[in-house]
């Protein structure tokens, strides 16, 4: 199936659109999930108990964008109208939480704990799932989380080391890795430098050149083919044109390039019935350039539906096969050339 041709600025806002309705569903269906992200990450995210009591129920008792009900929330956590309302307004001070209209974005809150929970991720589980989401997209204009750069990084006037940054894209910067991961990935490095050796990578990327070779020639082929089927739709179809009357005196054009003449008179006379007359046929060389640029050009006026209402001097035009230049190349073949 062929790609759709959008621009990037279109993708970017489409795969944003998708990120923030996949999130929305998510809510939806799980609103179980956040209590249960927050009960797992309420203390690295910065909660203390009370905070996450308070939070939790509300996330729980409050239907999505709706106005928290401090009484209820109190009711369920043993705390007054009072405290819930200034345990909220903390949490909103320090950020932890946003407010969408009158309620809290559960959206927000939902990034912020997936945040967290990626934090606790290993670098392979974080470029197995960026790498799904990057195929799923099925874009070049995006990066996953493996495509990085190497950044030189000097120090006491001279290059002394290597960082990590990511790939920028619309709505991301290139941000260096945090050191963390600089390590987690140096050890990763150094754990494969001890279980293989250059022959192995020497094969690799034998095999790689290889597989790549062989889908140039994939590519290849297939380019030649649909060459060729341009070519031959691009070809000439010889047949032969119907000028048929209804009995109301309505005319049809009707053709063929499969059948022989006696067959498509026989089948057009099925369709339409024996009380049609067959007032005149045409052999053309380019059976459907003739019909579409010539036939239907020149009767344009006449035509209704696929019903043509022609008069005795068309029907005499047609007979009499004298036709401009270019049509009657379409009728009878190019002329040929006197040597």
């Amino acid at each position: 199936m062929k790609k759709a041709n959008i621009s990037k600025t279109t993708f970017y806002r489409l795969a944003k659109e998708f990120k923030e309705k996949e999130v929305r569903i998510k809510l939806s269906r799980y609103n179980l999930e956040l209590s249960q992200m927050l009960a797992k990450t309420y203390i690295k995210y910065g909660l203390n108990t009370d905070e996450f009591i308070v939070l939790n129920a509300t996330i729980t008792l409050v239907p999505y964008g709706q106005k928290p009900n401090f009484w209820e929330i109190g009711q369920a956590t043993g705390k007054s109208a009072t405290e819930v309302k200034e345990i909220l307004i903390s949490l909103f001070e320090k950020e932890k939480i946003k407010f969408n209209g009158s309620g809290i974005d559960e959206s927000a809150l939902f990034l912020e704990l997936e945040k967290v929970i990626r934090a606790e991720m290993t670098l392979v589980d974080m470029l197995v799932e960026s790498k799904a989401y990057h195929d799923m997209m099925g874009s070049d204009n995006v990066h996953h989380f493996g495509e990085v750069e190497l950044l030189p990084c000097e120090f006491e006037g001279e290059i002394q080391a290597v960082a990590v940054t990511s790939q920028s894209d619309y709505w991301s910067t290139a941000e260096m890795w945090s050191r963390q991961r600089m390590i987690e990935l140096a050890n990763y490095i150094l754990k494969f430098t001890e279980c293989v050796d250059d022959e192995w990578i020497e094969q690799y990327n034998t095999d790689l050149y290889s597989k790549s070779e062989k889908q140039k020639e994939i590519d290849r082929v297939r380019q030649e083919k649909r060459k060729e089927e341009r070519k031959k739709r691009d070809l000439p179809k010889s047949g032969y044109i119907l000028l048929i009357r209804f009995p109301n005196s309505n005319y049809k054009f009707t053709y063929t390039t499969s059948l022989l003449l006696d067959q498509k008179i026989s089948n057009t006379k099925q369709q339409y019935g024996d009380n049609i007359q067959i007032v005149h046929t045409l052999e053309t060389y380019d059976t459907l350039k003739f019909y579409h640029k010539f036939i239907k050009a020149q009767f344009s006026n006449r035509i209704n539906g696929d019903i043509f209402e022609l008069t005795n001097e068309d029907v005499a035009y047609i007979k009499a096969e004298k036709f401009p230049s270019n049509a009657m190349e379409w009728f009878e073949g190019p002329t040929p050339v006197e040597a």
